[in-house]
């Protein structure tokens, strides 16, 4: 070896170097993590982005909360303003309906239908009508044209 430096010297010098760096970098997110429990965490949402502290953010029931992060969808101005009653007899209707009485619907083809009747089997039936519009594809324009048409065929 011309620089004087042994084949094993390199290789237990690159095996130190990378263990101090997983070390300093564990300790670091773990330090990172102890810091972060006491300052309040930002919270995002559909609306916009509030703060709260991580015990009021963390609920092991609900399957889209993380530790620091809970991603909760606000309701839209005009599904607020639809009463409890209507919203329960949408909602019934809306885990009625058929692929094909959802293709009636303007906007609604054969993949975004299955994907609604996928996501209303997923959660055991749609328990409100904002989860609509966490289906793939669906939007707030889409969900609003999905309810006024169910809208108007309770009316019939």
């Amino acid at each position: 070896m011309a620089c004087g430096v042994g084949r094993f010297e390199l290789i237990y010098q690159r095996l130190f170097n990378f263990w101090l760096v997983l070390f300093a970098t564990v300790a670091g997110l773990k330090l990172y993590g102890n810091l972060m429990e006491s300052r309040p965490l930002p919270t995002v949402a559909a609306g916009g982005i509030s703060l709260s502290t991580p015990s009021q953010q963390w609920s092991s029931s609900s399957p889209s909360s993380l530790r620091g992060l809970s991603i909760t969808p606000q309701q839209p101005q005009w599904l607020r303003e639809i009463s409890p009653r209507e919203e329960e007899r949408l909602i019934s209707l809306l885990n009625r309906l058929s692929k094909q009485e959802l293709m009636e619907v303007r906007g609604i083809g054969q993949v975004l239908a299955e994907r609604i009747i996928a996501a209303r089997r997923a959660r055991d039936g749609f328990k409100r009508l904002a989860e609509l519009m966490e289906v793939e594809g669906i939007g707030e324009k889409r969900a609003r044209a999905i309810v006024s048409w169910m809208t108007e065929r309770l009316n019939r």
